[in-house]
């Protein structure tokens, strides 16, 4: 009762309902969440009140096997009714524990979300239809539903607000009806602010109304987080933190806001989080606080400034929610200056053991191309030649242009390659590389062996992910994905021809069967005992396929095997992509231009292919690319010969494919398809992607993930990625 909502739709509800009600102290729940189960079933309870952070710590209760948690054994939920509110419900919360709770008969759809404020007397607006509806639409976030009788909304336009906006467009949300109060008590200028010359009231919400006409909300008008020109939702910064499950921190309680000081030109970002490490623990801090820093990066490309603060400093409402407002105040007032100053020199005293300053020439310079790359602040100097780039959300293609700087740079030392700065992603390391041995040497004594392995992340405990690389055979696209995997060492696959660049005798493969036991001997060397989890993006999703075969026959256990938009059969396809077709898929995926521009230039490449004229090929294509995009990149001209060529022959080899055979489990990845071979994903999976059950012994299971094939990977994309790949690795039990 001590939330509006409770009290009005239980409490209240039941009194006028003349029906009984049973009252429990909070804190009780707050331990135990899942003895709530147990009393609504003993006492016939039909509706109650909860909270998405108490559904989410509900569900891991259940899903940690604990016996702690036990559940009656004549658990029955069948007349459940689960009203919640007070925040955002995270439709995959509300879809996993919707699973569970009707394993004990509770219905369909049984959670109530709801909109509404101590202004509309609890809620007004509700959504009948959760977690189906939002599952089904693939919301992060379930919608909030449409008006009770009584009450009317509608979403105006910041820049215009006599005008309503239009579906999916965001704008202020206002209500009015009979259940929305007329004013403010004995406050008539703050009752003039709250309301529209024609009555509406303004909630001081942003929202936006879906095709549907559900209520979706989108953040509050005074918490939007300005970077650079580019405006961020701070909820979607806390349940990006959240979802990172960073060791050293508490869940639920992370604040994140913009705000700006003297010393800074814009507003920067600003994370508050409460510590479970040790006061004197400067490592565990450090850690921490890198951890957080590379989850922020990687949404806002900035670099949060990190206070851990004490549980007195964080105070929750009964609801369990933290003031965003009033941690804001508290923090710009200065309250919170001792902490900041405490954890900073805590900061710098663990750095000035480890990092180190630059002790050559190479390691200073490949420092600063690092700092210029990623656009660091003054503010930011205490990033120096042991930190990891990785750390401060590098993506795959900060990655190439810095190899391809320094390797400007740095002549006539050795050159760079891709792996060198995948193995150690420091100014130290690096410098150390280009210090090695020179790849001409290694020729000439033909000591050179091709290591199909790239170690993205190698901290962890549980199963390691091997992902097997798309058909351009470069790892690239999945760095982003392994800043989102801390609980695993997570390896790449890198296709056999690339270090020819570097002069070293590297040829491509010469068939499937060579690419496949290659594959398969690697991870063995690596891991020699399964159970093992294999997954492949788009091309890669055939070669998982087959290596997974491949261990099943030797007797190990796959317990994942992933296929990413990926059909089992694709010769057809394979034979359509000619070399010029790899042109375009390359230039597209390294985003030097759009899809639609690559292929009206296919005729000209064509014709430049069948003259034999490859190199003249790719000149002609740098001149219609972004220039901007080329130069960040760094790549020549003959290395972008060389990767197409790759890429070529790699797929060429697949024109005879036919699967067979037949694999544990799969579970395949949906993202939208290319517009050539599907019109829609629900074309896609009916008429191509479904074919995969017939190559699964126990079943194939779908996954929706968001963005296309050749996005879904992307920096938008690739957050929701992980949490959907996190969790089918947990339901895999690996």
């Amino acid at each position: 009762m001590d939330h509006v909502a409770n009290l009005v739709h239980c409490h209240i509800f039941a009194i006028v309902s003349g029906i009984s009600q049973i009252q429990l102290p909070a804190a009780d729940l707050l331990v135990n969440p899942a003895q709530l189960l147990n009393l609504i079933s003993r006492h016939r309870v039909s509706r109650t009140f909860m909270p998405n952070f108490l559904c989410a710590k509900l569900r891991r209760q259940l899903e940690s096997g604990n016996p702690e948690y036990t559940l009656d054994s004549d658990l029955n939920l069948e007349t459940l009714y689960v009203d919640t509110g007070g925040e955002a419900n995270v439709t995959k919360v509300c879809v996993a524990l919707q699973a569970l709770l009707s394993r004990y008969g509770a219905p369909d759809d049984v959670f109530k979300p709801s909109f509404g404020m101590t202004e509309t007397a609890a809620g007004c607006i509700f959504n009948s239809r959760c977690p189906s509806y939002d599952d089904a639409e693939h919301h992060e976030f379930a919608c909030l539903g449409r008006p009770m009788p009584g009450v009317r909304m509608r979403v105006t336009r910041l820049d215009n607000p006599s005008e309503e906006t239009a579906p999916g467009e965001r704008g202020s949300l206002e209500v009015t009806g009979e259940a929305v109060f007329t004013g403010y008590y004995n406050n008539p200028t703050a009752t003039a602010e709250a309301f529209t010359s024609d009555g509406w009231f303004r909630t001081g919400d942003l929202a936006f109304m879906d095709s549907n006409g559900n209520l979706h909300l989108d953040g509050r008008t005074k918490e939007m987080i300005n970077i650079n020109g580019v405006k961020y939702l701070p909820y979607e910064l806390d349940a990006a933190l959240e979802q990172a499950e960073i060791p050293g921190t508490t869940p639920s309680y992370f604040c994140t806001f913009s705000s700006r000081d003297g010393s800074m030109d814009t507003e920067g970002v600003v994370v508050l989080y409460l510590p479970v490490y040790g006061e004197s623990d400067d490592e565990a801090r450090f850690n921490t606080q890198s951890s957080i820093i590379r989850v922020v990066a990687m949404h806002t490309r900035s670099r949060p400034r990190v206070v851990p603060l004490r549980l007195e400093d964080m105070p929750k409402s009964t609801l369990g929610k933290l003031s965003r407002a009033k941690l804001k105040t508290a923090f710009e007032e200065g309250r919170f200056a001792a902490q900041e100053q405490t954890n900073n020199e805590a900061i710098k005293r663990y750095q000035q053991k480890t990092r180190g300053s630059p002790e050559t020439p190479e390691e200073a310079l490949i420092l600063d191309i690092m700092k210029q790359q990623l656009e660091l602040r003054p503010e930011d100097e205490d990033f120096g030649v042991n930190d990891s780039i990785l750390s401060i959300g590098a993506t795959s293609m900060d990655l190439v242009a810095i190899i391809h700087r320094a390797n400007k740079l740095l002549q006539p030392f050795r050159s760079l390659r891709l792996t060198d700065i995948l193995k150690d992603p420091t100014a130290k390391g690096l410098a150390l590389a280009a210090s090695a041995t020179d790849p001409l040497q290694e020729k000439q004594t033909s000591t050179h062996v091709y290591n199909p392995v790239v170690t993205l992340q190698p901290h962890g405990t549980k199963t390691p992910l091997w992902l097997v690389h798309p058909g351009v055979g470069e790892v690239l696209v999945f760095v982003n994905l392994a800043h989102h995997i801390k609980d695993r060492p997570v390896y790449a696959f890198r296709a056999k021809g690339f270090n020819a660049a570097a002069g070293l005798p590297e040829p491509p493969f010469t068939s499937l069967d060579e690419l496949f036991t290659t594959y398969r001997d690697a991870i063995k060397q690596r891991q020699p005992h399964g159970p093992y989890a294999i997954a492949g993006y788009s091309f890669g999703g055939m070669v998982a396929f087959e290596v997974s075969k491949l261990l099943e026959q030797a007797g190990d256990e796959v317990r994942y095997c992933g296929s990413w938009n990926l059909p089992p059969h694709i010769k057809s396809r394979m034979r359509e992509l000619v070399w010029e077709e790899c042109v375009i898929h390359l230039f597209y995926f390294v985003g030097l231009m759009t899809e639609e521009a690559a292929y009206t230039h296919k005729p000209a490449l064509q014709e430049l292919n069948r003259e034999n004229r490859r190199l003249d090929a790719i000149r002609y294509l740098r001149r219609h690319c972004d220039a901007a995009r080329w130069d960040e990149l760094g790549l020549s001209e003959e290395y972008y010969l060389l990767w197409v060529d790759l890429a070529s022959n790699m797929q060429s080899l697949a024109v005879e494919y036919e699967p067979r055979g037949a694999v544990k489990c799969m579970d395949v990845f949906v993202a939208d398809p290319l517009s050539h071979v599907a019109k829609d994903r629900r074309d896609w999976v009916e008429g191509r992607l479904s074919a995969w059950r017939g190559f699964v012994r126990e079943g194939v299971r779908f996954h929706d993930v968001q963005g296309a094939h050749y996005t879904m990977l992307n920096r938008e994309y690739v957050e929701k990625f992980a949490a959907t790949l996190r969790a089918v690795l947990r339901d895999r039990g690996v």
